[in-house]
């Protein structure tokens, strides 16, 4: 039976484009003795095949081993093969009957599951051809092959072929021509195969006697790289073109470019991230476990968020790149300009080449516009369009459990647009709008959810004009056609109202913080769950600003069983930036509630407090809110950790690192249990018993939701800041605090008998590794799995993937 003649198609589905995919099932099916063709289809690729079957079963065997890690094809990942048997006159139609295995012509046939490759950083291969002075492509900047390159980012149309490439634009020579060819080579079939001879060029843009002066290539791709990097360490901020888009640069060592270019980007004090050249100097300056080095390498090339290290004064970076952090945003270089300027900078910030609220630059002409006396002082361009702008992805190494897991923090370059695939089916054709920070949509198919990359603040026209132009661009890719619509209910959302617009009839509205715990639903193919959503604002089917949230969940809908009290805040959006104004409107809840005496409301002389009051008394801009990441906002301002939102989230960190900082000090002294027992031992230990923690049954009747008393904590964290308590003490007793409350709510709920599979935690808060380990441990002893999110952000980034989720049955 084996031995007869068999002629089939195989549709291999997978990330099988991008990847050099049909090269090597060409030559393998050489090596086999197989004849028959293989050709890209739409995301797919389909093979013909006429060998015996057992050469053909051996062969399918082989394609199915690809994991994305297999060494012999690195990119390339099978998802699943399909096989069809052929009769003898359906192979010749098809394939012609050559008399070898030869690759074919892209197909236009439609599929309807695409995968499509994601940008990929310099493989080890090209960077040593790229650093070997007897390669022909020494020192080319935009060398690539197979395995390695930029992919989504130049896509313009499918299948992934030169002609739907914006390397269109540049023929081959003949000698490239040769290598696309030729049997065995790496560069065979690589879409982005160039050289210096045929392929794109640098250029600089520099600006002398205040005019705009340009520079190609004709002075040599070294030249143009060495006049940059004499300007980095100069102290000169450089607009970088790399793959996903531009970054503007400087020297970590430069305090007057590090204030420069804060002042130029409206960024007063968010840290920026460092690009460093190789993993020995990283851990120079941080904290580098194995699971970070691995994605620190990985084909991504993350920027991964890693312990700093206490660096003697004189060798550390200037205070104005990250020193107000305890983490530093590290990333190794993934292309080949990262790579020749390491050569000659060393460490260098490289940071989002935008302004506050933008989305990423791409065009030359646009980033010419930052070349100005207050802007930026060179841009180191090149002549290779990018199609998809792409920030760089940002991740942390987070140990909740027993085990470390990735923690994504921004889906952006080396992940998008991989699907996420779900284990239930979308009835047509889905787009999902996410949210307005941090904006993310996706589009969604049967199965598979694809997420875009980050475009920044939707109140930014720049940024809603950029997801306009990709959202369009993204369903030309896929093939999809939305049918229905899905987007949050905030009346008051951008997307929302884009999303109407696209299909008034047909649009869902989903609640925030159910769409948080339905991202995580999605992940782990949960149905029902005991949710856990903290972060800074959502709007509420009350109308309130909700943010600490505990709901019952199923794919039917939600019921809100818990909250953080309400606390009535004042000032609009101002009051997510003011931490004094928040903690004053939280000390006077709780002298409200009886808590405390107007004399230790703190800020009570502050110029704001008599308006504030005055608002509070007539209702004017004043919003109730339950909100984690406002309760964070208060407890920063009394501690007098932080005072003001320089950028989101900025007094939470504050909270956390103080909170970290005590803990190491502490653990230095051998006064905690380190490791896996670490938030054990901190829930048990005395000191993190002492303060109140109270969960009441609310006031309807008809449905009691528990309120987590948020006016006796902050009582007692005032008394306890004025009595002298260390502040980073009562930060880290804060955050068990917190862990206790939402354990206590949890034991109320399931002591009612609700039944769950499982207990969920999302919302922007989670990114607190501290606070997620603690509720980890607190909720971990109710007999259920504890889940987060590990596939999207736990942020607003992932809220798009909850918000498909829901849509499926």
């Amino acid at each position: 039976m084996n031995d007869e003649m068999m002629m089939c198609k195989l549709v291999v589905y997978g990330l099988v484009q991008g990847v050099g995919f049909r090269p090597y099932v060409a030559e393998l099916g050489r090596q086999l003795n197989i004849r028959g063709t293989v050709k890209n289809v739409g995301g797919i690729v389909h093979i013909l095949a006429c060998a015996n079957r057992k050469v053909i079963e051996d062969f399918s065997y082989r394609l199915s081993s690809f994991d994305g890690k297999n060494e012999a094809l690195p990119g390339a990942r099978v998802d699943r093969i399909n096989t069809f048997p052929l009769s003898w006159e359906e192979y010749t139609m098809q394939s012609g009957n050559p008399d070898d295995f030869v690759i074919a012509p892209s197909g236009p046939e439609a599929d309807r599951i695409r995968i499509l490759p994601a940008d990929v950083a310099t493989c080890e291969r090209c960077a040593k051809e790229l650093t070997d002075p007897d390669d022909r492509r020494y020192h080319h900047p935009f060398i690539s092959c197979v395995s390695c390159g930029p992919r989504y980012s130049i896509m313009e149309r499918v299948p992934y072929d030169r002609e739907s490439l914006t390397m269109k634009i540049f023929p081959f020579c003949p000698q490239c021509r040769k290598e696309y060819r030729e049997l065995h080579n790496i560069r065979r079939h690589a879409q982005t195969i160039a050289c210096k001879d045929c392929g794109p060029k640098l250029f600089l843009y520099t600006l002398q006697n205040g005019k705009v002066q340009r520079t190609d290539s004709k002075r040599s791709d070294d030249a143009l790289l060495q006049e940059a990097a004499k300007a980095l360490k100069e102290g000169k901020i450089l607009a970088i073109k790399n793959v996903g888009g531009y970054h503007f640069a400087f020297d970590p060592y430069n305090q007057e470019a590090a204030m420069r270019l804060r002042q130029f980007k409206d960024r007063e004090r968010k840290p920026f991230a460092i690009l460093f050249p190789d993993i020995d100097l990283i851990e120079q300056y941080g904290e580098v476990s194995a699971l970070e080095k691995e994605l620190l390498h990985s084909p991504q090339r993350p920027i991964v968020l890693i312990k700093k290290r206490t660096i003697p004064k004189g060798q550390s970076f200037t205070p104005g790149v990250c020193d107000n952090s305890s983490r530093i945003g590290a990333m190794l270089p993934c292309d080949p300009v990262q790579i020749l300027l390491m050569e000659r900078t060393g460490p260098l910030v490289m940071t989002s080449g935008n302004l506050g609220g933008e989305p990423i630059v791409t065009d030359d002409d646009h980033m010419l516009s930052y070349l100005r006396e207050d802007g930026i002082d060179m841009i180191l361009g090149n002549d290779r369009p990018i199609y998809n702008g792409l920030d760089d992805s940002v991740l942390q190494v987070i140990a909740p459990g027993e085990t470390q897991q990735v923690q994504i923090i921004r889906r952006a370059r080396g992940y998008v647009p991989e699907p996420v695939f779900l284990e239930t089916s979308l009835e047509q054709d889905t787009f999902a709008a996410g949210g307005d920070l941090k904006a993310v949509f996706a589009l969604g198919r049967e199965t598979a959810v694809y997420l875009s990359g980050h475009y920044g603040d939707l109140m930014d026209y720049r940024a809603l004009t950029k997801r306009r132009e990709g959202t369009d661009h993204m369903e030309e890719l896929l093939g999809i056609t939305p049918e229905s619509y899905v987007c949050d209910l905030h009346p008051g959302y951008v997307s929302v109202q884009e999303t109407k617009n696209r299909g008034e009839e047909r649009v869902t509205r989903i609640q925030h913080h159910y769409a948080h715990i339905a991202s995580v639903m999605a992940e782990h193919n949960l149905r029902n769950v005991l949710g856990f959503a903290f972060d800074g604002t959502g709007y509420g089917t009350d109308q309130a600003v909700w943010g600490g949230e505990c709901l019952l969940c199923t794919m039917e809908g939600f019921d809100r069983v818990g909250q953080l009290s309400y606390v009535a805040l004042t000032g609009g959006d101002a009051a997510a930036r003011n931490a004094r104004q928040v903690a004053y409107c939280y000390g006077l809840s709780a002298m409200e509630q009886g808590c405390l005496t107007r004399e230790e409301v703190p800020f009570r002389e502050e110029a704001f407090a008599p308006l504030v009051e005055a608002a509070r008394k007539n209702a004017l801009q004043t919003v109730q809110t339950s909100s984690m990441g406002r309760l964070f906002d208060a407890v920063a301002a009394i501690l007098e950790l932080g005072y003001d939102n320089s950028y989101e989230g900025e007094c939470p960190q504050l909270v956390q690192a103080a909170a970290e900082a005590y803990l190491e000090e502490r653990n230095n002294a051998g006064d905690f249990t380190q490791e896996k027992d670490l938030y054990q031992s901190l829930l048990s230990a005395k000191e993190c018993l002492t303060f109140p923690v109270e969960v009441r049954k609310g006031q309807d009747p008809e449905t009691p939701v528990l309120q987590g008393d948020t006016d006796h904590l902050i009582a007692d964290l005032i008394r306890r800041k004025n009595a002298g308590e260390a502040a980073g003490k009562l930060a880290l007793e804060f955050h068990a605090a917190i862990a206790r409350l939402a354990s206590s709510m949890a034991d109320m709920v399931l002591s009612r008998g609700n039944k769950v599979q499982g207990i969920a935690l999302s919302g922007g808060s989670m990114n607190n590794r501290l606070l997620l380990g603690l509720l980890y441990e607190a909720l971990g002893d109710k007999g259920l799995p504890v889940y987060t999110n590990e596939k999207v952000p736990c942020g607003d980034g992932g809220i798009a993937l909850g918000q498909m989720y829901l849509m499926t049955r």
